[in-house]
């Protein structure tokens, strides 16, 4: 054990020392505490394991029944001889046919981790086991006919070799997969086959593992056994085993193997090959010393906890976990598999016992970091210090100033929105090359003004379009299931942009390159004019993260085709314009001309930009030719930004799962005309701006004669109109920017931003924050969270109240008086019915009239809750025609209008919650029921009649749904 712990040392040392440099990012003169924190992480659980199997080898190790297999295997060169070749023969071909078939099976069924390294344990286990067994019937059969005579018998029995190489091969699959080496993080490149790939080279490792070690044994104990001299054994010994180690995996793998990051198998490696030397140097003449073992096991019993808890002291420092999680692979994954084990509610995230924990109630599944936190109950659900309010200031309307002498009558609008297109690459914010030569001589006319500090919500599309349409952050924009439609539809109770323009009086067209907005998502509405069509010069499907084509060229053709009519046109015009280009994967443009900017990937993205705003140049162009110009106003800017390989970030993951500056800092470009050349202008405004802000600027600019638009408040807008900080004098109070990402594993990050500050929390699963000075430090170098722990706290504050209170909805309080109750509410039909152990379904009130295509359906249903069913299930709601078999009409939701997933019901009350569904035109006549159930992804939970129901008509135990409603149509 001793050995083993100096070894862990001398590996951490290596590790710490290589991250060099970086390490500064997170440190502030703490080294040496984050490398006794590193220490202790790694001995800690393998010291426990080495004084746990130290016993049991020695056991195994003194039992005869078990071990002449090998014994026989050295002193008799027939049988064991023929046994360690059927072995490695059968083993090589088959580990490859195996691995390649368990990693397809896996990875299409299965999708949860736990599951999924189950089954390639139990896979590998038995697979190993089936070539053992055929290795040692072919040995049998070998042995049998050379010798032919009953009197020989094969000296090795394959029974040991077999449960030794299940139990090696089970568990070294499942410790991988479990770990996460080997699966699709480590693996660096582009593709459909990450996940095979790197799922094949853990199989292949545990079975190369399993089947070759007899081989591998025999050859080191013979090889190294008969050198004469101790220095070459040791030599030899520290050699040998990683170069066939090496040779067995690079053989079958050398084409995977380029594509995976090698530094955590590279550390292992290094403490094996440690271990087997100072194992070796410890030995006498080869043989292990039992003795020693034996004496210094046992005394050692309080050392792993000792190392344990010096890992959970100095890990309370986020700057050292935040430099472990980011710099060693093999140190986050250790990280993560503690706070798995600890997780004692199983709800993602752990308390106390683990090294970093932040659940604050870990028995409690509905306490956790990222959560709901119910208003004005007094618990802190979420972990974060604050209770949430019902009202607060978040959803309110600033009053909208008067402009009328300022701006011209409901202004044309054209809004250009490009993809992945970071602040530090434009020109104008202080791009290396000339980037965009059309947007910079934008910015500087004198009816514009380009925002220093503009910043999206969220770093990928599907959460940020979104939230620039709606005026609203991207958790408390009502989407639709995304099992459904992916991305996630944006519901009609968001009212978009288009509109609120279209109402008053706004022509609206939306000019779109690429199949996420197809009209499904959900953001066509309010568009008169909504073309989609050159969304396939993209390549469709796949990996969104990687695209290819170019439209930039097509969509100005198509916009240039369309303006004059627009123009022309009686009615105002509000033009949408979307460029994809900027977006990975980076295709060549080459121009007459101009020389490329380079052959490195950031020169290759500035090249797509360069020709992104070429075309822009053009549309800009034209409308400057045109009568329309001096009433057009003009906003400019990103979705997102996009990453190269900042913080540690692998380039798969360029944008969509971190937010910071490189993933959200945004250009915004804003020319506002006005029709009194004298007013003041602000032409660069250094206050934090975020795309909110954008709809209730253009709302306030197409009503500025008004004062303040008719139904700002209805709206229940966030942001605030930017008008008054170009044209007024007035200076406006500080402000934050608020940020969220939420995707699978699960992850939850939080951030806001400040004039000077960038504050990040990573609530799930990291625990930790980051705080990082704006102006000092622009490219976020340098997490400064330990410095300024007093601006760290106040930011804690503010992100708490913006987290909390933004997560009530409008209405929250109505709806939970009129649909929660202590007493059940009255139903017109009697159900009975039970969905899993918890959820009671007892009634509904159904219309007495027909159904009508093209209205709505309302049909209240009245729940109780025994018990919380499990997180991840949801409440499926199907109008199924009988007239039209395998048919249904999908309204999927949350309880309350989405308010509740079933896991936040209150357990004990009544709820009503009223499913609606706009029956569709070709709805068949005739009968028709409506069914309900809980579901996560396939699985639905079975639905029972309630103990003593005087009917059981209502359970449809074969589709495991409940017959709620019984209806016809005409």
């Amino acid at each position: 054990m001793l050995a083993m712990i100096v070894a862990v040392a001398l590996v951490v040392l290596v590790e710490t020392v290589r991250a060099g440099e970086a390490s500064r990012r997170f440190l502030h003169q703490e080294q040496a505490a984050w490398l006794c924190f590193v220490w202790a992480l790694y001995a800690a659980p393998l010291s426990l394991l080495v004084m746990f199997a130290s016993p049991a080898l020695l056991w195994l190790s003194s039992r005869p029944a078990l071990t002449g297999w090998w014994r026989s295997a050295q002193t008799d060169q027939r049988g064991g001889g023929a046994y360690l070749l059927a072995v490695t023969a059968l083993s090589l071909p088959g580990a490859w046919l195996l691995a390649n078939g368990v990693a397809q099976l896996a990875l299409t069924r299965f999708h949860h981790k736990g599951l999924l390294a189950l089954f390639v344990a139990g896979s590998v286990g038995g697979g190993v086991g089936v070539l053992v067994l055929i290795s040692g019937v072919v040995c049998v059969l070998w042995d049998a006919w050379r010798r032919a005579s009953p009197s020989h018998r094969p000296t090795t029995s394959p029974v040991a070799p077999t449960v030794l190489a299940i139990a090696l091969g089970a568990t070294v699959a499942a410790l991988v997969l479990v770990l996460g080496l080997g699966l699709p993080r480590l693996v660096v490149l582009q593709g459909p086959t990450v996940a095979a790939r790197a799922l094949r080279i853990a199989l292949v490792t545990c079975l190369l593992l399993g089947c070759g070690f007899p081989l591998l044994a025999g050859v080191l104990h013979r090889v190294v056994g008969a050198l004469p001299t101790r220095s070459a054994r040791v030599a030899l010994g520290l050699l040998l085993p990683p170069t066939l180690a090496l040779l067995m995996l690079a053989v079958p793998l050398r084409r995977d193997l380029v594509l995976v990051d090698m530094r955590p198998l590279v550390s292992l490696g290094v403490i094996l090959v440690l271990g087997h030397l100072l194992f070796v140097l410890l030995s006498k003449r080869g043989q292990a010393p039992r003795d020693r073992w034996v004496r210094g096991a046992w005394p050692l019993l309080s050392l792993p906890l000792l190392l344990w808890a010096l890992a959970l002291h100095l890990g309370a420092r986020e700057s050292l976990r935040k430099a472990t999680t980011a710099l060693l692979p093999l140190g986050e994954r250790m990280l993560a598999g503690q706070a798995q084990i600890f997780d004692l509610d199983r709800d993602g995230v752990a308390g106390g016992l683990a090294i970093g924990g932040t659940d604050c109630d870990d028995l409690n599944a509905d306490r956790l970091p990222g959560g709901f936190d119910w208003p004005d109950n007094g618990i802190d659900e979420n972990c974060n210090g604050h209770d949430a309010h019902i009202g607060s200031a978040t959803g309110s309307v600033p009053a909208y100033p008067a402009l009328a002498a300022a701006l011209p009558q409901r202004p044309n609008v054209l809004l250009i929105t490009i993809d992945a297109l970071r602040a530090d690459h434009v020109g104008a914010y202080g791009a290396k090359h000339p980037t965009t030569p059309a947007l910079d001589a934008l910015s500087r006319e004198p009816a514009s003004a380009l925002f220093e500090s503009a910043w999206a919500h969220a770093p990928s599309t599907r959460y940020s379009v979104p939230a620039i349409l709606t005026g609203r952050y991207p958790s408390t924009i009502a989407w639709g299931p995304p099992h459904v439609h992916w991305p996630p539809e944006v519901l009609p109770e968001n009212r978009l942009l288009s509109e609120a323009l279209r109402a008053r009086g706004y022509a609206t067209t939306a000019l779109l390159s690429y199949h996420y907005f197809e009209p499904a998502w959900g953001l066509a509405r309010g568009f008169d004019d909504y073309d989609t069509h050159l969304m396939t010069l993209h390549s469709m499907g796949g990996d969104p993260a990687a695209t290819s084509g170019s439209s930039a060229r097509e969509l100005t053709d198509l916009a240039l085709a369309k303006l004059p009519a627009l123009v022309a046109g009686p009615r105002p015009f509000f033009l949408w314009i979307h460029y994809y280009d900027p977006h990975f994967r980076y295709e060549p443009h080459p121009e007459a001309g101009r020389p490329p900017f380079g052959s490195a990937e950031t020169d290759q993205y500035d090249e797509e930009i360069r020709y992104t705003d070429g075309h822009i140049g053009r549309l800009l162009d034209a409308l400057r030719a045109s009568p329309a110009w001096e009433k057009t106003l003009v906003a400019v800017t990103a979705d997102h930004g996009e990453g190269f390989g900042e913080h540690g970030i692998p380039p798969d993951r360029r944008h969509g799962y971190h937010l910071y500056a490189n993933q959200t800092r945004v250009p915004l470009i804003l020319r506002v005309p006005t029709v009194d050349p004298a007013a003041p202008h602000n032409h660069r405004p250094r206050e934090p701006v975020g795309h909110v802000d954008l709809l209730p600027t253009l709302l306030h600019a197409a009503d500025a004669a008004a004062g303040q638009p008719p139904d700002a408040t209805s709206l229940h807008l966030p942001g605030r109109s930017l008008l008054p900080l170009l044209l007024g004098p007035a200076v406006p109070a500080p402000r934050f920017v608020f940020q969220e990402v939420m995707y699978e594993g699960p992850t939850v990050r939080k951030a806001l931003v400040s004039e000077r500050w960038h504050f990040i929390e990573n609530l799930i699963p990291d625990g930790t924050a980051e705080l990082y000075d704006l102006q000092a430090d622009p490219d976020e170098g340098h997490d400064v969270l330990a410095a300024h722990p007093h601006e760290a706290a106040t930011l804690h504050a503010a992100l708490a109240a913006w987290l909390d209170d933004s997560a009530v909805p409008p209405g929250f309080a109505a709806r939970l008086a009129q649909d929660v109750s202590t007493d059940p509410p009255p139903a017109t039909v009697p159900v009975q019915a039970r969905i899993g152990d918890c959820l009671e379904v007892l009634g509904s009130s159904p219309p007495a009239e027909p159904l009508v295509r093209g209205q709505e359906l309302r049909v209240p249903v009245i729940f109780r809750a025994r018990c919380k069913p499990k997180a991840g299930y949801r409440l499926f709601a199907h109008l199924i025609p009988a007239a039209v078999p395998g048919s249904l009409v999908n309204a999927d939701h949350d309880f309350l209008q989405g308010l509740l997933p079933p896991s936040r019901l209150p357990v004990g009350r009544y709820v009503r919650d009223t499913t609606s569904v706009v029956v569709p035109a070709w709805f068949p006549a005739g009968p028709a029921t409506l069914v309900i159930g809980l579901f996560q992804r396939s699985e639905r939970l079975p639905v029972s009649p309630l103990p003593g129901a005087s009917s059981s008509g209502a359970v449809r135990s074969s589709d495991r749904a409940v017959v709620v409603a019984n209806l016809h149509m005409q």
